[in-house]
């Protein structure tokens, strides 16, 4: 059977998973972490957010007074699914748009 030492590595990693618990995940086997997990969906979905946070601290390490305005642009309208950083005015997770630029594409995709 072929083993894939980085993969088990980076389950290990992201997902705090003992080295049996990725072993059979990547065996395909049913483990007790796919089932704590809620499925193998579930499972899916938590890597990638993980992956995400890293994405996110790697941002925040460049920009370390940037702002979290997620909240705020969810009530305006804001449907994606990253984090909206803004520092000095730039939204740095979206592209350095200006941050009333930003609102205002919000604003526009809004259904009337």
């Amino acid at each position: 059977m072929k083993s894939y030492p980085r993969l088990v590595a980076l389950l290990r990693e992201t997902m705090t998973l003992t080295t049996g618990e990725a072993e059979a995940l990547t065996r395909g086997v049913e483990a007790e972490a796919v089932s704590r997990c809620g499925g193998i969906a579930n499972v899916v979905r938590r890597a990638f957010a993980l992956r995400h946070y890293a994405a996110l601290r790697v941002l925040l390490a460049r920009y370390p007074k940037a702002q979290d305005k997620t909240a705020f642009a969810i009530d305006t309208g804001f449907t994606g699914k990253r984090r909206v950083l803004v520092d000095d005015g730039k939204v740095v997770s979206h592209g350095h748009l200006a941050w009333d630029v930003f609102l205002t594409r919000i604003r526009t995709k809004q259904p009337h």
